[in-house]
């Protein structure tokens, strides 16, 4: 695509060098918006970026354009802005809905002593209103998914994920209470194994390292395997644990407090 720039450069030296009485100019998309904007219309279905739309309204108003014609949007659309006239005519596949503004038509530009006179010519097509609607819908559903198929693939993946999503929360049965019909046999006498990780143990003291060992003790009491998994502070480098093991301490990531007792252990480590 040639640069904006490029183009605002290009037209004002064809504009310069026009010597004809009249000057006519066609955009494929409209310049201004429609004082009666379509229902689907999108930003990008008017000629962009911004500054390149001020720009040309700067060299079209400057030389004196006599009209200025677009396409892109399925209404018709006719405004006077600095003597200038701004048509907007046709949609190419667009939706048509029969209205005062959105009709089948073709536009007459007529060149006289006076100027230049654009008027609009409505086509009768011989079709029921509610037909006329049905068909020009499914013309816009064509161009959409031909035309614009990216677009048409993500709206119908959205749809499909919220239909989804929909049907799970409103007619999927859930249960939220626990089972109480299951045989707790033979789970009673099954060996537990508990792995707790903390960011504060002894030696430091404090309720949760308390609460923690005092747990500990009394898991291993009743001939459990446990595990904690603790930061590692520097008196207890080189130190065993009591009781046989049972607390991996680990490098911490990062010390916070007074005395650095906080401590963000480091449980990515590959021996956890």
């Amino acid at each position: 695509e040639t640069a904006p720039a490029w183009q605002l450069r290009w037209l004002e030296e064809e504009l310069t060098a026009g010597e004809a009485r009249h000057t006519f100019l066609f955009t494929g998309r409209p310049i201004l918006r429609p004082e009666e904007e379509p229902v689907l219309a999108r930003e990008d279905d008017y000629l962009g970026p911004p500054s390149f739309r001020r720009g040309l309204l700067e060299l079209v108003d400057r030389h004196g354009v006599d009209a200025v014609f677009a396409a892109n949007l399925p209404v018709f659309d006719h405004q006077v802005r600095e003597g200038t006239q701004y048509v907007t005519t046709g949609g190419a596949g667009g939706l048509v809905v029969g209205d005062e503004t959105s009709f089948h038509h073709f536009v007459t530009a007529e060149v006289t002593e006076d100027g230049v006179s654009i008027e609009a010519r409505r086509l009768d097509v011989g079709q029921h209103p509610v037909f006329r609607t049905l068909e020009s819908l499914w013309l816009f559903v064509h161009s959409l998914f031909f035309v614009g198929y990216l677009n048409f693939l993500l709206i119908l993946s959205v749809l499909v994920l919220v239909a989804v999503e929909l049907y799970g929360l409103v007619f999927v049965e859930r249960d939220y209470y626990p089972s109480f019909d299951l045989d707790p046999e033979p789970y009673i006498d099954a060996p537990l194994r508990v792995a707790m990780f903390t960011n504060n143990y002894l030696p430091f003291i404090g309720g949760v390292p308390l609460s923690i060992e005092r747990l500990r003790t009394g898991l291993k009491a009743l001939g459990k395997e446990v595990l904690v998994v603790a930061p590692r502070y520097d008196e207890e480098e080189g130190k065993e644990d009591p009781d046989g093991g049972g607390i991996f301490r680990v490098p911490s990531i990062l010390s916070f407090g007074k005395e650095d007792e906080f401590r963000l252990a480091n449980i990515f480590l590959p021996r956890i």
